[in-house]
């Protein structure tokens, strides 16, 4: 396992944006790179999608879904994508947004400290309320050894 930093976070997270934007194909897409706060991916047509990369899903079956960053508004809350796609390293789960920002609400809510020492908010969904969020489900394989 790798030493956790901002630096290996944005790479983990370029990796899973780049994987979805293989998955959905090249000519279907523009990838933003580096930190842009609205989304991370937008189609032709013009929507949007967030790609999350969340490397003990696939363990634990629960997705955490981040709402907040040093008191300010982050992760669901702050994004503008129409949809939210997380990774588990096996799984690609498309959700639209608005339902996952509905679900945390509900969610078990979690306080934690970054490896950066960011104070972090957000919303534990366990697998069976996020698995029916989801409108589609593919096979997408993304090295998320790193984590």
């Amino acid at each position: 396992m790798s030493e956790l930093s901002w630096e290996n976070d944005l790479a983990l997270g370029d990796a899973g944006e780049s994987a979805i934007y293989k998955l959905i194909g090249d000519a279907e897409a523009i990838v933003t790179t580096g930190f842009f706060k609205d989304y991370d991916i937008i189609l032709n047509d013009g929507r949007t999608i967030e790609v999350k990369t969340d490397a003990k899903m696939h363990k634990t079956g629960n997705h955490i879904v981040e709402y907040g960053c040093n008191g300010e508004l982050s992760g669901i809350a702050a994004t503008k994508a129409e949809f939210w796609v997380v990774l588990d390293g096996e799984l690609a789960y498309f959700c639209h947004s608005k339902d996952i920002k509905d679900k945390a609400r509900d969610g078990v809510r979690k306080e934690w400290v970054s490896h950066e020492g960011k104070k972090m908010r957000g919303s534990l969904l366990d697998k069976n309320t996020f698995l029916p969020l989801c409108r589609k489900i593919y096979q997408c394989k993304v090295d998320i050894s790193g984590r």
